[in-house]
C-alpha cells in the first residue's frame, strides 16, 4: 500500500508546469498536441502515466525536448549556469476530444 502511494506521488509529480509559448498554442490549436515542462530526469513512460491520470485522456505519443542552461555573468562578475529544462510534447489519440478539452480550458481562463 505505501510503495503504491509513493509510485502515484512520484507520478504527479512529474510535471512541473505547462508552456504557454506562442509556438505551444499554434501546436495545440492545429494538431491538439499540449506542451509541458516536466523533471529533468522523467521518462517518456513516466510522462504518459502522468498525463494520463491527469486529464483522463489516452495519450498516442510522447516527445521530449532538453534545453541546456546557458552560462551566465551577473553584475558582479560571478559565472553561474541557469537550470537544464526539460519538455515534452504529448499527443493524444482522439484528436476532437482534445481540441474540446483545450478550447474548454481557454474559455474558462
Amino acid at each position: 500500500m505505501v510503495s503504491l502511494i509513493r509510485n502515484s506521488a512520484k507520478i504527479l509529480g512529474v510535471i512541473r508546469y505547462p508552456c504557454m509559448t506562442l509556438k505551444a498554442k499554434i501546436l495545440n490549436e492545429k494538431s491538439s498536441q499540449i506542451v509541458i515542462f516536466v523533471e529533468i530526469d522523467a521518462t517518456k513512460i513516466e510522462i504518459k502515466k502522468a498525463v494520463e491520470a491527469i486529464f483522463g485522456m489516452k495519450v498516442e505519443k510522447v516527445n521530449t525536448i532538453v534545453s541546456k542552461g546557458k552560462n551566465k555573468l551577473s553584475a558582479r562578475r560571478y559565472a553561474y549556469k541557469e537550470k537544464d529544462l526539460k519538455k515534452a510534447v504529448i499527443f493524444f489519440k482522439d484528436k476532437e476530444l482534445a481540441k474540446k478539452m483545450t478550447q474548454e480550458e481557454n474559455d474558462n481562463v
